[in-house]
């Protein structure tokens, strides 16, 4: 068949995995783009919660006060500011999952005459999601979550996303612990896991996204933290 269109400069000739390709292509594309815009969305959803639950308690000193002057401990006092936080990480989440399956359905259905029709709704990652988001708003400071959710994550920069707040959320519970920027922070210890799992994986990403030097600075990072590396699980 090649033989037979080399004259003719405008025909080619592909196989059925070819042809497929060249379909996918531009939708890959636009699900980049889309991805892309989920990762900055996650970094502003994050900074957005926390400032909301720093102003609601700032605006609340009255309240507050009165009600530890009625008897209110402290823990439940943490206790209603954590399920405050919660819920809205849940309203989004689920909002946003729902509006996404709506969007991507009706997209699919759309797209039907043009070969796409099979619709594949990844539910296990998606409930898994929703359930990291929830842990993570619980406890914003829990590190390992912030590393779950980048290896949970649909697409590079979204994975970037997470593991860049890990990584920034880590270096203020060290410097907060006492550590000056010096000092070993070894992957023996169980609790330094989150944060180093975040920096192993914030390095991975730099590097997909062709951010060379930021790739070199946490490889070198890590290894400034461990020099034995991380073990084999």
């Amino acid at each position: 068949m090649s033989a037979l269109v080399a004259d003719l400069p405008t025909v080619t000739v592909n196989d059925q995995a070819d042809f497929a390709a060249q379909q996918r292509a531009p939708i890959d594309q636009l699900l980049f783009i889309v991805y892309a815009l989920l990762g900055l969305a996650v970094v502003i959803a994050v900074l957005g919660i926390v400032n909301t639950l720093a102003l609601s308690v700032i605006e609340r000193v009255r309240e507050i006060g009165l009600l530890r002057a009625v008897g209110l401990s402290r823990r439940q006092l943490r206790t209603m500011l954590r399920l405050e936080s919660v819920a809205i990480a849940l309203l989004g989440a689920v909002l946003g999952v729902g509006l996404g399956l709506v969007f991507a359905v009706a997209l699919q259905r759309s797209l039907i005459d043009d070969g796409i029709d099979v619709l594949s709704i990844p539910v296990v990652q998606l409930v898994g999601f929703v359930a990291v988001a929830a842990v993570v708003a619980a406890s914003p400071r829990f590190l390992a979550g912030w590393a779950a959710l980048g290896d949970l994550g649909r697409d590079t920069m979204e994975r970037y996303a997470a593991y860049r707040v890990g990584y920034h959320r880590g270096l203020d519970t060290l410097r907060a612990s006492g550590w000056r920027g010096s000092g070993y922070v070894r992957w023996a210890a169980a609790t330094n896991h989150g944060f180093l799992r975040s920096l192993e994986g914030l390095g991975k990403m730099a590097a997909l996204i062709g951010e060379t030097d930021e790739a070199e600075r946490c490889s070198t990072f890590l290894l400034q933290l461990d020099p034995t590396g991380r073990p084999n699980d």
